[in-house]
């Protein structure tokens, strides 16, 4: 989880978030827990744009556009696969 990111309310780590930003911290916590290092995004790759989307970022326009293609892609794969086999027709009586 990435509470400084994704603007978390609650509590996570021993602190109070409100908005990404912490409002209290117990006694006990460890500034380790909390270290908020994601991993370099593969920009322009359907991965990419989903490590954006975890992270509570805006895709970037290379990111966003190879979704973009994946999702058409895959609902292109769909309708092919439907019209050679129809599981959902109707019976006629």
């Amino acid at each position: 989880m990435l509470p400084r990111h994704s603007r978390f309310d609650g509590v996570c780590g021993g602190r109070l978030w409100l908005d990404g930003r912490v409002l209290d911290t117990c006694a006990g916590a460890r500034q380790s827990e909390l270290t908020e290092e994601a991993s370099p995004i593969t920009h322009g790759t359907e991965a990419g744009a989903r490590a954006h989307n975890r992270r509570g970022e805006t895709a970037c326009r290379w990111c966003k556009e190879a979704g973009r293609l994946a999702q058409r892609e895959r609902r292109r794969r769909k309708r092919a696969a439907d019209q050679t086999n129809p599981t959902h027709t109707k019976e006629k009586k």
